[in-house]
């Protein structure tokens, strides 16, 4: 059972990771007064960075509350 939760660790730890990524890219980013940024391709949105940031809280949590767990039970 050990080795389940260090693998589900491992999961939500890199999506953790590639989330908080994304919403520091995100933010980085010159919007406009409309709250746009265009970069030759896509349009981003400001209030989409946002989300990416309450997704990498979710996601640090829930493997702070892993690494808690099998420190718990060592």
């Amino acid at each position: 059972m050990q080795i389940v939760r260090f693998i589900v660790l491992i999961f939500f730890g890199t999506l953790f990771a590639i989330t908080l990524y994304i919403y520091l890219d995100r933010i980085s980013m010159p919007y406009n007064s409309q709250g746009r940024y265009f970069d030759g391709h896509v349009v981003y949105k400001d209030y989409a960075a946002n989300l990416y940031g309450v997704i990498s809280l979710i996601f640090g949590l829930l493997s702070g509350g892993l690494v808690w767990e099998l420190i718990k039970h060592k």
